[in-house]
């Protein structure tokens, strides 16, 4: 591989303690031609067999470097400092969770090769309506394409390394415990309009039953609190993008406490348990989940917005 090749994307592996999952993300890396470009892995201070299994790809990934931190610093700032040190023209963070489809990943290597694009969105098969190809920031929204929902998967995006710069890192680290700090990468993204190639196919797919301790009404909740210093405009269109991300009236509700709570700085850990040894805050609780299968969006999302009864997990980091 040419030097031009060598700074064009640089691969980034954030892990703790999975280091099974982690050899089956570097294995598929070494099928493809992803695997012949600079790859980093993070390790936030395993006490598993990561550092062996690192060891066991050193000959399979010739650019493989291995940064193991001296304590578990949690995941955000462990992803921060990745994308701060971020040197190639395009940069790609996976979880040590992340497989990827080697002939998926070569025609994405090609669309990076071509210097034609600011950033490639990935795995967005799921866009209803959005064919495969180029786009602007601004036309992306136009139709819709629920771009910070899709940025909020990790490896979603491959971004350029000139829009990660301090102030985006400052962000970042100021919401580093929110569990999506990238949020603000795509913002950066989005508000310089920005040119994408949208790829519509699988290129990555996260490892079935993965647990981190957390309820999917917590994510939304992480969330949720990592946007509200978006400026407003922003924010109201990333609240619908991800409101509207489900067909399922009932998980509309359910999320929408997730938001409100997060707005309103809110936290409520296991309220329904709480509901469910008080009667009247339990039918209070199954009213608006048995109406959502009667009444039209446009009402439920109002209903949605006055609701305050939802359930909490704290962020558990060592998790992560």
């Amino acid at each position: 591989m040419s030097t031009n090749n060598l700074n064009l994307l640089e691969i980034a592996v954030i892990t703790y303690n999975r280091h099974a999952k982690l050899a089956r993300t570097l294995e598929s890396l070494s099928q493809s031609v992803m695997g012949k470009c600079p790859i980093t892995i993070y390790d936030n201070a395993s006490t598993d067999r990561t550092p062996e299994v690192i060891h066991d790809f050193v000959a399979k990934l010739p650019g493989l470097n291995y940064v193991r931190r001296t304590r578990n610093i949690t995941v955000g700032p462990n992803l921060i400092l990745a994308y701060a040190e971020a040197k190639a023209r395009y940069f790609w963070l996976l979880c040590d969770d992340d497989l990827i489809d080697p002939k998926e990943c070569d025609k994405i290597h090609s669309q990076l090769a071509s210097l034609e694009y600011d950033a490639i969105l990935l795995n967005a098969l799921d866009l209803e309506g959005l064919s495969e190809g180029s786009f602007s920031s601004r036309e992306l929204q136009q139709q819709k394409a629920r771009l910070y929902y899709m940025g909020s998967f990790l490896p979603g995006i491959i971004y350029p390394t000139r829009i990660i710069d301090q102030a985006v890192l400052k962000s970042m680290m100021i919401h580093s415990m929110d569990l999506f700090p990238q949020i603000h990468l795509v913002h950066a993204l989005t508000n310089a309009d920005r040119k994408y190639y949208v790829h519509t196919g699988t290129a990555l797919r996260r490892e079935p039953n993965e647990d981190i301790g957390l309820s999917w009404v917590s994510y939304t909740y992480y969330w949720t609190k990592s946007i509200t210093t978006l400026p407003r405009r922003e924010r109201t269109l990333v609240f619908m993008d991800r409101f509207c991300a489900t067909d399922k009236p009932a998980t509309m509700i359910i999320k929408s406490v997730a938001y409100v709570q997060a707005f309103r700085g809110e936290r409520r850990i296991d309220v329904f348990r709480t509901c469910l040894s008080m009667p009247l805050r339990f039918v209070m609780l199954m009213f608006p989940i048995l109406l959502s299968f009667l009444c039209p969006r446009s009402i439920l999302r109002k209903m949605a917005m006055t609701t305050k009864i939802g359930v909490l997990q704290p962020l558990d980091s060592n998790r992560m």
